[in-house]
């Protein structure tokens, strides 16, 4: 299991992320080297699930949430692995799941 976690204020906002590999079980297998946070303009960025939807999503630049919602949609349709994705901006916090 990832840990993403972000943060909101009035003032500013953070999000972070852990570094492990996870097997089904949620047994650490590794530390991965592949980022799970990033920034995208003014949008901090985190993912949790397959290396899949961090490369996705890593690749696609995006930091409007419905942009990469419809962006994800596109590629994934439905019915894939468990994901999350985590954006904050100044804007507030969204989620993106596997339900869209």
């Amino acid at each position: 299991m990832t840990a993403i976690l972000a943060v909101h204020s009035d003032t500013s906002y953070a999000i972070g992320g852990d570094a492990g590999a996870f097997d089904e079980g949620g047994t650490l297998i590794a530390t991965s080297a592949e980022p799970k946070v990033f920034k995208f303009g003014n949008t901090l960025v985190g993912v949790a699930g397959s290396f899949r939807i961090m490369e996705l999503v890593a690749k696609s630049n995006i930091s409007d949430p419905y942009k990469l919602r419809d962006h994800l949609m596109q590629i994934l349709g439905q019915g894939n692995d468990t994901w999350s994705v985590l954006l904050v901006n100044r804007d507030g916090i969204y989620e993106l799941g596997e339900d869209y």
